[in-house]
Order: structure tokens, then sequence, then C-alpha cells
């Protein structure tokens, strides 16, 4: 996180917000924590810094709200495919690191920076650039962060911040590698080319017996069909129990009243705001909007145009409490005394008021009703799973357990490890059923799995009926394909061979333009072209076309296969990059290489620390948070 995002434009908030929502992968399928009641060991130990088992899964666990609202869903084996404990781990460490070191050189961040830091901050700004509180309202209530939490997050993240911009703070790259890499990158090259399509080889033949044969040997893992299992499952989810929630006017009722706060419409008030640095500047205003002064011109007058001034309609929540209670205080149109918050000193107007609504039963009676029958659904169908669960594990068949519970088992003649039936086609009743797959590809035939959780609240067992292993299919089964196969590759050949025969009279001295004739093809400019740093599909000029330029030489012509025919392809143009004739492209390079340079040089600082403090990880503690 410290490297990724250094730069100004990303933001000491964005760093925040990044360090909150990679813990909060990390958490994610975190399942067993009776270990941490029987003591509390040490996770990672970090210099003079320990950190505990329950410090890290209590951080995981007040994060996991937030991941299902920014990314819905996601199981423990994503988590664990991604590596991403291993990244928070390895960001604590550095962080950690970091806060040593910067504790041992006594760098320190006062009230006032801090204070200067964040009105800075461009996610807080409005257009105009001034501070906009409604904006930082929001962001605090996306990150699900107090004020308080904010401002110690924000001032250890820029504590650390100018640990490593010192560090990287006098970072330069040489001038001949500098000089070097922008001649490399910004050289450009251009040409003619000839494409021939292999589609325009509409009659290849067929192919006889052997070579059939061949192509099919050749092939084995393309005609060969996947493991596929026949199977019995039972699917437990809301959409199965919904006739079995039932809901009256009392458990509505009951509802309305808990969920009443939260469905009440606070009172809200259309709010202006002038922001001064001190006291005295904002007193001054006052005094001028007591004397009949406009408030948007005295506003407009102190470098604060309307737009900057609008903070919109606001609720008693969205402002810190200095704010909120003189607020909420005024009459409509009237103007606060000045108010001091950690921003400065603001004067307040509210210019209108939109009062408090409390709906009546009635009015979301419909709507409690499929909230609470959803949710309810979600508890039922837990609830049945665990009862068949319990009628099964006690004799009862897969089949009379269900059906005891009023639930029917779906026979699936044939389902793949990807939840494909033998089509190819996804079967809709496995749909978020990945751990459910993975489980019946670990089943012995005639045997179930256990009771496996899928997504949105659905539960699953599954019995294996029969095994059909992966097998090569037939040749008669795949001829049509082995066949197609054998034609496009023919098709490929003859599209090569026509290009080499353009190329030989291209190297016989004709122009490419004389020799592509003959078959009724045209070559077309390739404009200089800079060297291509990946593969771009929209690009004028097809990647390995690109490729190839860039590594032949000059007036030299060449065939280059694609992928859907063959190039011929001639340089004719080297245009040298002038470093010197563009100041401003060798500027961002020398940018870009001295951030490259800095972060290398913060790698090796967090080497560093890492060997002077000390770090010990006990991968079985956290092993045990998996």
């Amino acid at each position: 996180m410290l490297q990724a995002f250094r730069t100004k434009a990303a933001g000491v908030v964005v760093k925040i917000l990044f360090a909150l929502l990679i813990v909060s992968f990390a958490i994610w399928g975190i399942g067993d924590y009776a270990f941490l009641r029987q003591g509390d060991p040490t996770a990672l130990k970090i210099g003079g810094t320990s950190v505990t088992a329950s410090q890290l899964s209590g951080e995981y666990r007040s994060e996991i709200d937030r991941l299902r609202r920014a990314f819905g869903q996601l199981d423990a084996e994503t988590a664990r495919q991604f590596g991403l404990m291993d990244q928070v781990v390895q960001r604590v460490v550095t962080q950690s690191l970091l806060d040593q070191a910067a504790e041992k050189l006594g760098v320190r961040v006062g009230d006032d920076v801090l204070r200067a830091r964040i009105l800075a901050e461009p996610t807080f700004q409005a257009q105009g650039g001034q501070f906009d509180r409604q904006r930082f309202q929001q962001f605090l209530q996306q990150a699900s962060l107090t004020e308080a939490g904010f401002l110690q997050l924000f001032r250890k993240e820029y504590t650390r911040d100018l640990v490593t911009e010192a560090i990287g703070a006098g970072a330069r790259g040489p001038d001949p590698l500098l000089d070097q890499l922008y001649r490399y990158r910004n050289e450009r090259r251009g040409g003619e080319m000839v494409f021939v399509p292999a589609a325009a080889f509409t009659d290849v033949g067929a192919p006889d017996d052997a070579q059939l044969q061949s192509v099919y040997e050749d092939n084995r893992e393309r005609f060969t069909a996947p493991e596929y299992r026949a199977l019995s499952v039972l699917r437990i989810g809301p959409e199965e129990v919904q006739a079995q929630v039932n809901i009256d006017d009392k458990q509505l009722e009951e509802e309305y009243r808990a969920r009443l706060p939260e469905l009440r419409r606070p009172e809200r008030r259309e709010l202006a705001q002038l922001l001064f640095a001190d006291e005295a500047a904002a007193k001054a205003a006052q005094t001028k909007i007591a004397g009949g002064a406009d408030f948007a011109e005295t506003g407009k007058e102190a470098g604060q145009p309307p737009e900057q001034q609008a903070l919109g309609k606001v609720t008693r929540d969205d402002l810190p409490p200095e704010l909120a209670e003189p607020v909420f205080a005024l009459a409509k149109g009237g103007v606060s005394a000045p108010v001091q918050s950690p921003f400065g000193w603001h004067l307040l107007k509210v210019s209108d008021i939109e009062p408090g609504q409390e709906p009546g039963f009635a009015e979301v009676k419909d709507r409690l009703a499929q909230e609470l029958r959803a949710r309810l659904a979600g508890d039922v169908a837990y609830e049945l799973a665990t009862k068949v669960e319990d009628a099964h594990a006690g004799g009862a068949s897969l089949e009379d357990a269900a059906a005891k519970n009023g639930l029917a088992v779906t026979k699936l003649a044939a389902v793949d490890l990807r939840g494909q039936d033998a089509e190819g086609k996804p079967v809709p009743l496995l749909a978020g059923a990945r751990d459910l797959l993975a489980a019946i590809f670990q089943t012995a035939g005639g045997r179930e799995t256990q009771l496996t959780e899928g997504q949105e609240g659905v539960w699953y067992i599954a019995r294996v009926d029969t095994v059909t292993p992966s097998a090569l299919k037939p040749l008669a089964e795949v001829r049509a394909d082995v066949v197609r196969l054998w034609q496009d590759d023919r098709r490929e050949e003859e599209a090569r061979k026509r290009a080499e025969a353009i190329l030989a009279e291209t190297k016989a001295g004709k122009s490419l333009e004389a020799a592509s004739a003959p078959f009724n093809l045209k070559p077309t400019r390739v404009e200089p072209i800079v060297r291509a740093t990946g593969f771009d599909p929209r690009a004028a000029v097809p990647p390995e076309v690109n490729s190839r330029l860039f590594s032949t030489p000059l007036n030299e012509v060449v065939t280059v296969p694609g992928r859907e025919g063959v190039y011929v392809v001639r340089l004719t143009e080297i245009v040298a990059a002038d470093p010197t004739a563009d100041e401003a492209g060798l500027a961002q390079l020398r940018d870009q290489l001295r951030q490259q340079v800095g972060s290398d040089l913060v790698a090796a600082y967090a080497a560093a620390l890492r060997q002077r403090y000390g770090v010990s990880v006990d991968q079985a503690v956290i092993d045990r948070l998996l």
C-alpha cells in the first residue's frame, strides 16, 4: 500500500480506505475463534510491538459488513486463493515498522498540520477546491468511521508518509538511463502491410481417414469429455420455504415499532456556510451580515463563491456535534454566530427547513412484510436444513428426510466440476454452489455430501448417484469437429504459403503492392507508431505486427502469423526519438523513474527496519484464523 499509492493524486485518504478494504478481504471465511478463548497467542511480533490473534480477529470481524456493502459476498476459498491474509500481514508489519521508526526519529504531526492536510485533501474538496463538509461526512459514513477514528488513522498514515517521502525525496534516475529509456519508449516505426486472411480459402477439401485419425490423436485433450456425476440434490433456500413463512399483523406491528427510528425521515435543513481560518474574520463577516449584507455576497467577497458555500440538505447526524446544535437551533433564514470546528470558524445559514416525517403503519406495511418474509425465509431455511441433516444422520434416506420437512430432491443426469451439464450449459439449481461442487467431486459414488452452504442463505445436500469418468470421446461422435479443425489448419497453411509467395516476390525485387496484386490484395500504410507496451485489441496495428516492426531491420520484409491469417510487413521508416524536443514527456518519464527508484529505496528501508527491529510471524496462529 505504501508503495502503490505514493502519488499525491491518490492521497492519504485512499490509502486509509484501501487498507480497510484489504483487511476486510482477509477476514472473509474466518470461522473458528474458539481457540482465542483458551488464550490469546501472539500472531506477530514486530520489534517491541506484539499483535495478538484476538487483535487481528477483532479488526477483521469489524470489517465484514463493510466488505459486503462494497463487494458483495466472497467465500473463504477465494480469499485464500488471492493470498489476502499474507498481504494483510505484510501491511501490518510494514506499518508497525514505520510507526516505530517514526517514533525513534521523533516525527510528529501537529493538529494544525493535520487540519491543513485534511483541508487540502482532494477527496473532500468541492469543484472550486474548497473543503466540503458534506463530502467529508459522506466519506466517514461510507467507511463506517467516526470523525475521531478517522483523524487517528489519518495522523498515523500521514506520519508514515512523511518518513517514506523523506527516504525517497532524493531519488532520481541516472541521466544516461533516462536518455536511453526515453529513446527506446518513444522511437516510432512505420511501413506497409498486406493481410492474407485464412477465411479466403474456402475449398480446402476433406481429410482422409489417416489424416482424420492423426488430428484426432494430436488433440486428445480437446476431444476429451470431463468427468460427470449424476446427482440427487436437495436445495433448501428462501425460495423453497416461502410457503412456510407465515406473517401476521402483530409481527408486522412489532417490526414497525422496532424499525421506526430507521423508517422515520429526520428533519433536514438547507444549509450554507462560510468558513474562515480565524475567529476575527468570522466575526467581521457576522457583523457585516447582521448589518444587512447578503450572506452569499459576503462569502464571495471572502473568496468563497456560492457553489462552495452550499452544503445542501443535511440532517443532524450529517453534522459534527459542534455544528449540529447551533444549526438545528436556528429558525428559517437564521445565521449562526461563529462556530469553531477542527476545520476552522463557521458561519452557518439555514435557508429552508424540511420537517421530519414519521410514516404510518399502513404506509409501510407491505414493504415491511416483504422484507420480513425474506429475512424469516433465510432463518426458516437454516432451521429446515438442520432438521433434514438430523433426520438424515438418524438413518432416514435423503428423499425421506426431505419429504418429512416438505421439501423435494431433484435429480440431475450429468454435472461437471464447473456446474455445467453434458451440453455445456450451466445448471441453474447449482448457481452459487461452488463449495458444494467441490465437495461433490470429492465424494465417492453412492455417498452424500455434508450439509453445505451456498450463496444468499441457500443450503445443499447432494448424493453422488453415479460417476462417469473423464474419457476421450469416440471419433465418430466428434468427427465433424475434427474435420473442422483439420480444415482450419489447412486454411492457415494456405494463408502462410500465399504470404511466403508474396515475400519471395518482394525479395526478388518487386514492390509489396506488385507482389500482392495477383492475389487481389493491396498493402495498407502503417503510420509511424510507438512500441506497444501491452496487448490492445483496439489498436490500429495488430500487436503481433507492432512487435515485429520493432525487431526488423529497415526495408526488410517479413511474414507475421496473426490470429485469423498471415501478415506480410515491410519496415520503411524509423523515426528516432529526441529527448531535447519533448521537455514535458522527458519530465514525465523522469518523474516515473524517480518514483520507481524511490519505491526501491523505501523497500530497502523497510527491509533494513526488519533486520533492525526483528519480525516474527506465528504462521500456525494465523492459519487458525482462516
